[in-house]
């Protein structure tokens, strides 16, 4: 059996495949036919695989490491979902490790996507189902505990490894942008301690517009609260002590500006201003 790095063939075309994630795209060109890209400019040693029409897999796209060891198979289904007006097709994606254990297995057409470690245990599953016009819904766990997190279109709930509901999203829009005049989305996050009690609840006024401006497709959740930009305007309750947080963008100093506020006499009072280390801004 020949190792990949030996199956290239003078009359397939080359170049330099990159992509966006949707388009295949030749020296900025979308892709067309057999495409074969190499590591080298011998052609000695395949990276990537596969027949395109306009930039669109039509076929299996296979990308291999540096030592000849697959890296991924990529798969396009002629069976299609209608998703925000406009029809998509089915995909399927398998990720290896050099040592050839798959790490991934993501199946569009089942409503799967699973994790594997590096000896092959299972990390965390994924389950879903689209629905027009809006996010999917999904519930991913992990196996041997009872931790998952559920998103059903706008609404995501996290789930402790005891099963506890710790946090519960909620994506709005309630305002629109003075410059754009979009509406941005809106997040209200509520967190909960072991006993199911209020913990803090906040409140996250994103720069990111809701809808995508070509597919109008809804962005998904942040990872968490604390991985949101900080120009990104953030508001933390504790209902517990009366006592709120306000994390707002000083454009000028590029530096964030926190402003805490005590409830006094049915009144937010403010009672301390500080700001965080000023970050520089790399052109």
């Amino acid at each position: 059996m020949l190792s990949v790095c030996a199956m290239a063939r003078e009359n397939v075309d080359t170049c330099t495949v990159t992509t966006d994630g949707f388009i295949y795209s030749c020296a900025g060109t979308p892709c067309n036919g057999y495409i074969s890209d190499y590591y080298d400019s011998e052609g000695s040693c395949v990276r990537l695989t596969g027949r395109f029409k306009n930039g669109v897999p039509v076929d299996t796209v296979k990308e291999y490491y540096r030592s000849g060891a697959l890296k991924s198979i990529y798969y396009r289904y002629n069976k299609q979902y209608l998703y925000a007006g406009a029809k998509y097709n089915y995909c399927m994606l398998i990720e290896y490790n050099e040592q050839g254990r798959c790490t991934r297995y993501s199946d569009d057409k089942a409503g799967a996507d699973r994790c594997f470690g590096d000896n092959g245990e299972l990390l965390s599953v994924l389950s879903y189902a689209r629905r027009k016009n809006k996010s999917k819904y999904y519930v991913t766990y992990i196996p041997g505990t009872k931790s998952k997190t559920i998103v059903s279109g706008n609404k995501r709930y996290e789930y402790d490894h005891e099963g506890r509901l710790r946090c519960y999203w909620v994506r709005m829009s309630e305002r629109a942008d003075r410059r754009s005049g979009v509406k941005c989305a809106t997040y209200y996050v509520t967190n909960y301690d072991v006993n199911g009690g209020i913990s803090t609840f906040s409140r996250l006024y994103t720069n990111i517009r809701e809808r995508d401006d070509v597919l109008h497709i809804e962005h998904d959740f942040p990872e968490s609260f604390e991985t949101v930009p900080p120009q990104d305007f953030k508001e933390i309750s504790y209902p517990l002590i009366d006592v709120k947080d306000v994390y707002k963008w000083d454009y000028e100093n590029n530096r964030t500006i926190i402003t805490r506020y005590v409830f006094e006499d049915n009144l937010w009072v403010e009672t301390e201003k500080r700001s965080l280390p000023r970050i520089t801004r790399i052109n």
